[in-house]
């Protein structure tokens, strides 16, 4: 576009808005790609500044929002420009493709959204895995951790990890459960809060999934009896539970995470 922007001859640029607004675009367009090199770089490379790097990704986020705007506004200009030397189907066209852009972002949101709402369940994987396998695969390197009683292998997906590759790294070997489901944060500060982590995120894990754990997590189902609240990040829970060897007085057990989901809404 910049080649019929510019009058090579001169170096001088003709044309008025339309033109002045594609220069803007192509500068932007190049911080764009800039900016998300360094913010890709920055989430490889962070340790225990997790939110700097997220803020800086937000801020790559909107950028590229504001160069979409951009780019439909200079469409806009161009088709104006050329309406103005007598090309009747320029503002036609333009209202077409500001219509279509429209369309296409509405759909693949919508799509989004209704995704998110769905519960895409963990496949189930024949290969099972003792506690001292995993353990020695752990030992020679492998970049493993635990969800639930899957095994997932992370190998290559800590680079893609959005909330950076430090909290795939510093688990390794772990159980992930607490930080999936949005139980807990792995660095504590005002500005951080749990994720819990959304639909796509379990269609991505079912894509690492190499084998389940034999020591497979108790499972019951209960209501509520009490609750009462002891600060804003903590609260004891009674249960009422359908199982009766539940309850146990083997030091082992205490000090154990457990997930409580809602059996009328699994969001909750």
């Amino acid at each position: 576009m910049m080649m019929f922007t510019y009058n090579y001859e001169k170096w001088k640029q003709k044309g008025g808005l339309h033109s002045t607004l594609g220069l803007i675009l192509l500068i932007v367009m190049s911080l764009l790609t800039l900016g998300g090199i360094f913010s890709r770089r920055l989430l490889q490379t962070t340790r225990w500044s997790t939110t700097l790097a997220l803020n800086i990704k937000l801020g790559h986020k909107l950028f590229g929002y504001l160069t979409l705007y951009l780019a439909q506004v200079t469409v806009i200009t161009g088709g104006l420009k050329y309406e103005q030397k007598g090309h009747p189907l320029s503002k036609v066209l333009v209202i077409l493709q500001a219509i279509l852009i429209a369309i296409i972002i509405g759909a693949l949101e919508l799509r989004h959204r209704l995704a998110s709402k769905k519960e895409t369940p963990f496949r189930n994987v024949d290969r099972v895995i003792k506690r001292e396998e995993f353990d020695e695969m752990i030992a020679r390197g492998e970049k493993l951790v635990l969800l639930d009683s899957l095994v997932l292998d992370v190998q290559r997906f800590g680079e893609e990890h959005p909330g950076g590759q430090f909290l795939i790294d510093f688990n390794v070997g772990r159980d992930i459960s607490k930080y999936f489901y949005g139980g807990y944060v792995l660095e504590y500060s005002a500005k951080m809060k749990p994720t819990t982590h959304s639909n796509v995120a379990r269609a991505i894990v079912n894509g690492l999934i190499i084998g389940k754990l034999t020591e497979t997590s108790q499972t019951f189902e209960g209501k509520i009896i009490h609750c009462h609240e002891i600060n804003q990040s903590t609260k004891v829970i009674a249960l009422e539970c359908d199982k009766k060897d539940i309850v146990t007085d083997n030091v082992d057990d205490f000090g154990k995470h457990y997930l409580v989901r809602s059996l009328n809404n699994r969001n909750v």
